[in-house]
C-alpha cells in the first residue's frame, strides 16, 4: 500500500521496493485493477496497469506534493478519538458517508479507503463498507491492544521499520497514563541501518512520551537519536532482550500504555508475553 523504507538491504532504494512490489502487475488478469495509494509519491506516478488504469486513495481531495493523480476515493473531516480509532469522512465518486476506524493511526485510514475501494469494487454498497470498516480488528503483533493489569500493552511487534515504527510511536503519544515505548533494532536497512534508526529518535524526541526503552545495538541510536534532540524522556538501554524484559516487568505499574516494537528478527513477543502474563 506504499512505497516505504523496508528491506533496503536488498532492494537498495526507494525505486528499488518500488520495482519489486509492482511485479504483481504483470499477472493481473484481463478486467481486474489496481487499487493504489494516490499520497504516494513512486506509487501514484503510475498511469496504467496492463492497460488498465488503477484507482487510487488517499487524505483530502487535493493532490500531495509530490503526486501526479486525481484520487478516486479520498477521506476528510479527520478527527483522531485517540487510542479508540479515528473518525472520517469517506468520499466515493459524488457520495460520502461518516465511518469511525476503530484501530487508531494514520496509516489506518489509508488501510480504510484501501478497503473501501476493493468493497466498491466489488459490489458493496456504501452502508455494508461502512460497518465492515467498523468492525475491523487487529492480529497478534500489528497494533493488537491488550489490556492487562490494569495498563494497556500494544502488541506492534510483528515487524518494524521506521516509517511503521513512527507510526506507532504517533498511535503511543494519543494514550492516557504514562507512555513507555518500548523498542529494538529493525532489519533489512542496508548501509544507513544506523542513521535510520537514529532519526526514528529524533521523532520520538519531538513526540509526548515518558520513557524509553530499548534492547539491542542498533536500537542504541533510538536512544542516542532521543537524548541529542532535546528529547525529555526517561531513556533506558540494554544489549540484550532478556535483560530489558526483566527490568521492564519490574518497571511498569497500573495505568502505563506500553508500545512494543521491533522487527521479527527481535522476537519481542516475548516481552508482549512477560507483561502479560499473570
Amino acid at each position: 500500500t506504499n512505497i516505504g523504507l523496508c528491506h533496503l538491504e536488498n532492494l537498495k532504494s526507494r525505486d528499488g521496493i518500488l520495482k519489486a512490489k509492482t511485479e504483481s502487475f504483470e499477472h493481473l488478469n484481463k478486467g481486474g485493477i489496481a487499487v493504489l495509494n494516490g499520497d504516494d509519491d513512486k506509487l501514484s506516478g503510475i498511469s496504467s496497469v496492463n492497460g488498465t488504469t488503477p484507482v487510487f486513495y488517499g487524505i483530502g481531495k487535493e493532490k500531495k506534493e509530490g503526486c501526479a493523480t486525481e484520487k478516486d476515493v479520498y477521506a476528510t473531516d479527520i478527527q483522531s478519538m485517540g487510542l479508540s480509532g479515528t473518525k472520517v469522512t469517506i468520499h466515493m465518486g459524488e457520495e460520502s458517508f461518516e465511518a469511525v476506524i476503530p484501530i487508531p493511526g494514520e496509516h489506518n485510514v489509508y488501510n480504510a479507503l484501501a478497503a473501501a475501494c476493493v468493497g466498491r469494487r466489488l459490489g458493496l454498497t456504501n452502508a455494508e463498507i461502512k460497518a465492515g470498516i467498523e468492525s475491523a480488528g487487529t492480529i497478534s503483533g500489528r497494533t493488537n491492544m491488550l489490556h492487562v493489569k490494569d495498563m494497556l500493552v500494544i502488541d506492534d511487534c510483528y515487524n518494524a521499520n521506521p516509517i511503521s515504527m513512527k507510526a506507532s510511536l504517533d498511535v503511543l503519544s494519543h494514550a492516557d497514563g504514562r507512555k513507555i515505548a518500548v523498542l529494538g533494532d529493525m532489519g533489512e536497512l542496508g548501509t544507513n541501518e544506523k542513521e535510520l534508526h537514529y532519526g526514528v529518535g529524533e521523532y520520538l524526541a519531538t513526540k509526548n512520551i515518558d520513557v524509553l526503552f530499548t534492547a539491542g545495538t542498533l536500537a542504541e541510536e533510538i536512544a542516542r537519536g532521543v537524548q541529542e534532540n532535546g528529547g525529555t524522556c526517561e531513556v533506558h538501554t540494554f544489549a540484550e532482550r532478556e535483560e530489558m524484559t526483566e527490568k521492564l516487568v519490574a518497571f511498569v505499574k497500573a495505568g502505563d500504555t506500553v508500545l512494543v516494537k521491533a522487527s521479527h528478527f527481535m522476537q519481542f513477543p516475548k516481552v508482549v508475553e512477560a507483561l502479560t502474563r499473570e
